[in-house]
């Protein structure tokens, strides 16, 4: 007997290799990290839960020291509002101090003329020779002229009364204004004392040229 080749096998039908799937991978899910919290009391109390001493040391630190910079700051602010309005009194303090040196010398300048009138008056009652009736009159009614020299007090009084006087940082001219206020308000009371006895004298001197006049007509 002759040897016959053997026909070759068939091949095994096998499943077919799977072919990867197209499109790009998914991303791998990173690790969950913890959120840190924002508000403070949400620091501290995380702090306090992993007793992280340290950390709730330096947040108490950092809020000790902000309320600490914000008082300070508001401080600062007050200290320059304080020293501008400070500024501001010491100008209208120089301004009506300067008034009434003017409104002074005003009146001191108008009571000179009644002054001279009424030297002039005594003069020619003491004469031998009557001085002419027109030169009496005038001499008269020029020395019945009063010329009162008013403070200005507005922004003095408005120191001492409001109690803005502590703005001013020397101590001799807080002293030195409520003096002023005080001797010029004294000089008022006096003033109104002085112009009813004037009043009254103008009057009797009024009445006595009405009856010089009455007696020469």
């Amino acid at each position: 007997m002759t040897d016959r080749p053997l026909p070759p096998e068939a091949p095994s039908a096998s499943a077919p290799e799977p072919t990867p799937a197209s499109g790009p991978l998914a991303p791998e899910a990173a690790p969950s990290r913890q959120r840190r919290p924002w508000t403070f009391l949400g620091r501290i109390a995380r702090a306090l839960r992993e007793q992280n001493w340290a950390a709730v040391a330096v947040e108490l630190v950092i809020v000790v020291l902000g309320i600490v910079i914000g008082f300070q700051v508001t401080a600062w602010g007050q200290q320059r509002a304080n020293r501008t309005q400070e500024l501001a009194y010491l100008r209208q303090l120089a301004a009506d101090l300067a008034e009434t040196e003017r409104l002074a010398d005003q009146s001191t300048a108008d009571n000179a003329s009644g002054d001279r009138a009424l030297t002039r008056l005594i003069q020619a009652s003491y004469a031998r020779r009557l001085a002419p009736r027109d030169s009496v009159l005038r001499w008269f009614r020029r020395s019945t002229a009063l010329s009162e020299a008013v403070p200005v007090l507005g922004t003095a009084e408005a120191l001492v009364t409001t109690g803005d006087l502590v703005l001013l940082r020397d101590d001799s001219l807080r002293s030195a204004v409520t003096a002023y206020v005080e001797a010029s308000r004294r000089l008022l009371d006096q003033q109104g004392d002085l112009r009813a006895l004037w009043f009254e004298s103008h009057e009797r001197m009024r009445r006595l040229d009405d009856r010089l006049r009455d007696h020469r007509a």
